[in-house]
């Protein structure tokens, strides 16, 4: 492992970890975002399309990459399936993060502790708010519908958990301005 302190920011589904990979890119600091990361993979890597393709009968690929619509759909299709593939992904990413590949210091990890991968981390990063924020924001960017959004928070550890055993909390209940401000804290806190 190289000598850049790694820290890890997580957070579920619409709390606002885009957001703070934005501000601290803005702020001139590397970060590195797991699911920009991905979609790259899926879009440029024959080799992890073909292992992820031999796990199915049904079709995910497109000129021979992933198909991420076909591939989102045989998610809902079959959990296991599911589960057996986001681990091939998991370990090709967290491969990429410890072996040098990427040089950066804040990493966003979506499923940081559902892949319980937090302790290769110097410190973790928890962005919270509210859950009627979450689905308003779901709603509003993503075009999620009240079921999908259920589903998706569903299948992630608990906000308790994750605040149990975060070392950093970034409440993002109120303005931009206040979730900045609270980086720009932590950031004088650490001498970062």
């Amino acid at each position: 492992m190289s000598k850049t302190k790694k820290i890890a920011i997580t957070g579920l589904i619409g709390s606002g970890k885009s957001s703070v990979l934005a501000y601290l890119r803005s702020r001139g600091y590397t970060v590195f975002s797991a699911d920009e990361y991905v979609s790259n993979l899926y879009e440029t890597d024959k080799e992890l399309a073909k292992k992820i393709q031999s796990l199915t009968s049904i079709d995910v690929l497109s000129d021979g990459y992933i198909d991420k619509i076909k591939l989102k759909e045989i998610f809902f299709l079959d959990l296991n399936l599911k589960q057996e593939i986001e681990e091939i992904v998991h370990q090709v990413v967290y491969d990429a993060i410890f072996n040098d590949k990427i040089e950066a210091t804040f990493y966003e990890i979506p499923l940081l502790f559902e892949t319980n991968r937090q302790a290769m981390f110097d410190e973790v990063i928890l962005v919270v708010t509210s859950r009627e924020n979450q689905f308003e924001r779901l709603m509003k960017f993503r075009h999620m519908g009240q079921d999908e959004i259920e589903q998706r928070l569903n299948a992630q550890i608990s906000v308790d958990e994750k605040i149990r055993v975060s070392d950093v909390l970034l409440i993002n209940n109120s303005s931009l301005e206040h979730l900045y401000y609270q980086i720009d804290q932590y950031l004088e806190r650490r001498g970062l």
